[in-house]
């Protein structure tokens, strides 16, 4: 039968099957005492060498194996490759940032989702870095441990803090003229920001104007009303 032909329901019956397959493949279950034992399959961290994100096996202790991103984004030296298992995570980790990390790990270990954790650190020469990392447990030569993915958002933050900075000067600045300052969004046809002089103007705040923006028919004199639809237009 070719896909073609086949029915929702077949499509289904198949995915399942496969889904059985993949589980066996990770969780065999073995035989002990006529109880089945779900057996936990030691994850291969190798094949994540080249991916172009950074992956690291550890556990609170020590680490077990890292890939060449992290080798590059933290200028690890050969040494310190050769040695990993004198390296701890927390070595590169802010001391500040310890305590959210250890928290993140237990979360995970007792069975929470992994959600993106942010953390300050340092690379080999000394840079500071800001990485945004995810963890997942799995087995390794027999042993419950960690592997986490991690990205440098270092550059992301920047640009995060230098557009903060440009918004509050922006805000400033309008703050210290007499006249009502708006963005309208003409693509999505909504106004993205109204200066808060609106208050005085007419009495209405500006979170309250961009919630209802057809406050401004209600305001308007009805001998405008024909202007006011021609802008609108334009």
């Amino acid at each position: 039968m070719n896909l073609k032909n086949k029915t929702k329901v077949d499509l289904i019956k198949e995915i399942n099957a496969l889904k059985k397959q993949v589980q066996k493949l990770t969780h065999p279950v073995v035989q002990k005492n006529n109880v089945k034992i779900k057996k936990e399959v030691d994850i291969d961290p190798s094949v994540f060498e080249n991916i172009p994100f950074c992956y690291v096996l550890y556990d609170e202790k020590k680490v077990y194996y890292l890939n060449k991103a992290v080798i590059d984004l933290f200028k690890l030296s050969k040494e310190q490759v050769k040695n990993l298992d004198k390296l701890s995570i927390y070595d590169i980790v802010r001391k500040e940032d310890h305590k959210k990390i250890k928290n993140a790990n237990k979360d995970i270990l007792n069975g929470k989702p992994s959600v993106g954790v942010e953390s300050k650190c340092y690379d080999c020469k000394g840079n500071s870095l800001i990485i945004e990392s995810f963890a997942k447990p799995v087995y390794y030569k027999g042993k419950q441990v960690l592997q986490g993915f991690f990205r440098d958002i270092s550059e992301r933050k920047i640009i995060q803090q230098e557009l903060l900075k440009s918004k509050n000067n922006f805000k400033s600045i309008i703050s210290k003229i007499d006249e009502v300052v708006f963005y309208y969004n003409k693509v999505e046809n909504r106004i993205e920001y109204i200066s808060e002089q609106l208050v005085d103007l007419v009495g209405i705040t500006a979170t309250d104007y961009i919630k209802n923006p057809k406050l401004t028919i209600d305001l308007a004199h009805p001998d405008d009303l024909t202007k006011l639809y021609e802008a609108n237009k334009n």
